[in-house]
């Protein structure tokens, strides 16, 4: 979160090296610290900066960097016998269907929640497949205190009255612009249509065979290492589809049908999968006046899948 570059809205400028600010010495209000430290100190005193001074005295670069907190720890620049606090968080969104949980790696005020709601919810909702084509409901809900610990997160606005929450933001005034932004991306990155691959073979009613501890189709994947196809999905994978169209009256009579199989080029972790690939449909015939099945298959040509944004 160290040197991020933030443009977001009236925010321009970098994130911080971590530092704790003097008013996160004064507490809060159900709860204040020791000695005669204040929540709103935006300037140091000699005493403090002399003993903050025998532990590190921190740089201009990152005095100015956190104005106008004064700092009382200069964090981002101890690192005996471990750093003192984090230089990298991992940010992290889970989707089950329409409910997003954002996974918020600190202590987000209230309005900085709403912020990376709305701005989750705003890019969730702007999406041509997720937004305008669904008429389910989009959830957004913020889990907070997950994974890595970054203290407070305050607003910009909060931040510049350097209270106990703006003291504790620890990369500085664009703190929570920043996040902002990441989960944006995250969110985009969740609900970004993928490539689907749609084909079509000749086939026979479904229920001819209904393929128990079987499939209708395989996605394939050619293995060079080893030199052979291996199966990469079937249809009891979301990313697979099959459908089967009986077609008109004419092809009812004779007994003519079209499977039509889709691939979403993508792994259950939403990654892409890049290679040489093929798609194989399996099915029954049964012939007129028979009830004896006639196993068949049918094959793409092999097509290639590359990766790119």
């Amino acid at each position: 979160m160290t040197s991020i570059s933030v443009s977001y809205k009236e925010f321009h400028g970098t994130t911080c090296k971590p530092a704790m600010g003097y008013s996160f010495a004064a507490g809060t209000m159900d709860g204040p610290g020791d000695f005669d430290f204040t929540q709103g100190t935006k300037s140091g005193t000699a005493f403090w900066d002399l003993i903050r001074n025998l532990i590190k005295t921190p740089s201009k670069e990152l005095s100015d960097c956190h104005s106008p907190k004064p700092i009382l720890l200069a964090t981002g620049e101890l690192n005996l016998p471990v750093p003192w606090q984090p230089h990298e968080v991992g940010t992290q969104i889970l989707r089950v269907g329409n409910l997003f949980i954002v996974a918020l790696p600190g202590e987000f005020t209230t309005m900085s929640g709403r912020r990376i709601r709305e701005g989750v919810q705003e890019v969730i909702r702007s999406n041509k497949r997720y937004g305008k084509r669904t008429a389910a409901p989009i959830h957004v809900a913020l889990a907070g205190l997950s994974n890595t610990y970054t203290s407070y997160i305050a607003t910009p606005e909060e931040y510049e009255l350097q209270r106990y929450e703006g003291a504790s933001t620890i990369y500085g005034p664009l703190t929570l612009p920043a996040y902002v932004n990441q989960f944006r991306k995250l969110a985009e990155a969740l609900v970004l249509p993928n490539d689907t691959v749609h084909v079509e073979f000749v086939s026979a009613c479904p229920r001819n065979d209904v393929r128990q501890n079987g499939t209708f189709l395989t996605v394939e994947y050619f293995d060079e290492q080893r030199g052979e196809w291996v199966v990469r999905f079937t249809d009891s994978d979301w990313e697979t589809k099959f459908i089967w169209k009986r077609g008109g009256p004419i092809h009812t009579l004779l007994g003519q049908s079209t499977a039509v199989i889709e691939w979403q080029i993508t792994s259950p972790d939403g990654m892409c999968l890049p290679g040489l690939h093929r798609i194989q449909h399996f099915g029954a015939a049964k012939p007129p006046f028979s009830s004896k099945l006639r196993q068949f298959q049918g094959c793409t040509k092999e097509f290639l899948v590359t990766c790119g944004r």
